[in-house]
């Protein structure tokens, strides 16, 4: 049974004047946490049916295609880790971080529905039971300001291991990505979403 917890915007960190209704461009999504623990983040690049049209769109830490020979991508490098900009992130603040970027305008949305993030502790069984909460966060490409921010609190208190942050989703009639915030704690870790979504 999948358990919810309560997502809002904040406004603590370089805060844009509006969170964005949609987005355009190169933008990297971070997800930001206080501990010790290893979160990993990582994208389901979906098709019209809702599905990975091969593995390759299960963009993660052991993706077999890489930007640069480095950073873990999906076959085209539209999607990929965007592990510098976390690094960034760590050396200038006191967050923990993952980031995925994301090039909108190289993705071909005749063949792309919707981008599906989520994440995990790599400890399967640590999960979450000592994160208080985290952050997730939309940024421009150079970090240089923030469009939309979002938190989850009590996470520590979830018996699920699996956080569903949501989707970015193409609409047709605007010609641009809207995001769908979910930000909903569920039990399965990466096979749950493997499940559903190949």
């Amino acid at each position: 049974m999948e358990q919810k917890h309560h997502y809002s915007n904040v406004r603590s960190w370089h805060p844009s004047a509006h969170n964005r209704d949609s987005y355009t461009g190169r933008i990297v999504v971070t997800l930001k946490w206080v501990g010790d623990d290893n979160l990993d983040l990582a994208a389901f690049i979906l098709n019209e049916t809702g599905k990975i049209a091969s593995y390759s769109d299960f963009v993660y830490y052991n993706s077999k295609y890489k930007i640069e020979g480095k950073f873990p991508s999906n076959l085209e490098g539209t999607v990929f880790l965007a592990e510098e900009h976390a690094l960034y992130m760590e050396e200038h603040t006191d967050y923990n971080c993952e980031a995925i970027c994301i090039d909108f305008d190289r993705i071909d949305a005749d063949k792309v529905s919707a981008i599906k993030l989520v994440s995990c502790n790599y400890d399967e069984e640590r999960a979450f039971k000592h994160l208080d909460s985290v952050e997730v966060c939309i940024c421009d490409d150079g970090l240089k300001e923030v469009w939309g921010e979002f938190i989850v609190n009590n996470l520590n208190k979830s018996k699920g291991n699996a956080l569903d942050i949501g989707s970015f989703v193409y609409d047709r009639s605007k010609g641009s990505w809207i995001y769908k915030p979910k930000m909903v704690i569920q039990k399965g870790w990466w096979n749950e979403f493997l499940n559903i979504y190949t």
